[in-house]
């Protein structure tokens, strides 16, 4: 009796792990896919939302934004000084005691790539962040290079060599918010 009831249990788990590893095998699949298809891409995070700008460092030295002229603020919102990127593949930076900065923004991997428009009116910096005169005017921007890029909890951080600006979600257009 004992060696049928041992039998009897042997098959009620060998059942039970069939139907457990067939389940996997089904829900897994769909599983993964609802997850792939509902995550939102970088370049949603990005245009879909505007950038407060919380901490600028340039070689680990805290640099306080200020853009000259025309700002828009948002009700609702402390923020001053924001980063706005577009579908179009601009980006629109804050000033540095100047006015803000448009530029070229480009993803790829996890590093975002900014370079310099052919706008001639933007202002450029020595490594002291000294405005340099037009007739030296360099070819570079502050914001220009190779950033690497992490968005997580609402905040957005760009780092590269000399700078890192830190940012946080202001408001987001999505529908999802409505």
């Amino acid at each position: 009796m004992s060696y049928l009831n041992n039998k009897s249990r042997f098959s009620e788990v060998v059942l039970i792990t069939k139907i457990v590893f067939v389940s996997v095998l089904i829900i897994s699949p769909i599983v993964w896919s609802i997850a792939y298809f509902s995550k939102t891409s970088t370049e949603t995070l990005l245009t879909q939302n505007d950038w407060c700008v919380t901490k600028i460092y340039y070689n680990k030295t805290e640099v306080t934004p200020n853009t000259i002229g025309l700002k828009m603020i948002m009700r609702g919102s402390n923020c001053e000084e924001t980063i706005k990127f577009s579908k179009s593949g601009m980006v629109s930076f804050p000033g540095i005691n100047t006015p803000s900065y448009e530029a070229i923004w480009k993803i790829k991997d996890d590093s975002i790539f900014i370079t310099e428009t052919d706008n001639s009116d933007n202002i450029s910096f020595d490594k002291n962040l000294n405005i340099i005169p037009s007739a030296q005017k360099i070819k570079e921007c502050f914001y220009v290079g190779k950033y690497l890029l992490a968005i997580k909890n609402n905040t957005i951080k760009l780092e590269s060599d000399s700078l890192l600006i830190i940012g946080k979600v202001i408001f987001n257009y999505s529908i999802n918010n409505y």
